[in-house]
C-alpha cells in the first residue's frame, strides 16, 4: 500500500472511531487482519465460551484455530451434521459470551451496515451477547447507507 493511502486510511479510521465511541462502542485501530486477530485474542477470556457466524473475515484472521487451539470453549455451527442441529447451535451462539463476526460496511456517521441472509450475525450484534468483537476493514467506510447497501446484495 502506498503511504498516502496508509495516511488517508489512519486519519478517516481516527476520525470514524470518535464517532464510534459517541455510539458507545469500544473500537480498536489495528494495521492489519493479523494485528485484528491478536487484539481480539487478548480481549477474549479464555475461561468464556465464543459463537461465531458465517463471516469470510473472522475465518480469515485465524482467530478461530487460534482459540480452538488454547481449548477456548466454542459454540460452532460448522461442527453439526444436520440442519435442525445447526439452527439450534446458531440459537446457542446468541447466549456465548462473545459472539465474533464482521461488518459489511460503516457510514462515515458510525452507522454499522449488515445484510445477512440467515440473520444470525444481526441477532448477535443487536440482540446477543453483551460482548461483540466485530472485524471491520476502513475500506468498508461509505459516506451514506445507501451506497453500501447496493455493494453489499
Amino acid at each position: 500500500m502506498e503511504e498516502y493511502q496508509k495516511e488517508r486510511y489512519t486519519v478517516a479510521a481516527m476520525t470514524l472511531s470518535k464517532k464510534l465511541i459517541r455510539r458507545n462502542f469500544h473500537p480498536i485501530i489495528c494495521e492489519n487482519l493479523e494485528e485484528a486477530r491478536a487484539q481480539a485474542l487478548e480481549l477474549i477470556d479464555p475461561k468464556k465460551s465464543v459463537g461465531f457466524g458465517g463471516s469470510i473475515t473472522v475465518e480469515q484472521s485465524g482467530i478461530i484455530e487460534a482459540l480452538y487451539s488454547r481449548n477456548q470453549k466454542m459454540i460452532d455451527r460448522e461442527k453439526t451434521t444436520t440442519l435442525e442441529e445447526r439452527q439450534q447451535v446458531m440459537k446457542q451462539a446468541l447466549t456465548a459470551d462473545y459472539f465474533l463476526t464482521s461488518i459489511n460496511g460503516i457510514t462515515e456517521e458510525g452507522e454499522l451496515v449488515n445484510v445477512d441472509s440467515v440473520g444470525n450475525r444481526v441477532a448477535a450484534i443487536t440482540y446477543g451477547p453483551n460482548k461483540v468483537p466485530a472485524f471491520v476493514s476502513i475500506k468498508k467506510n461509505v459516506w451514506r447507507f445507501s451506497d453500501n447497501t447496493r455493494n453489499s446484495t
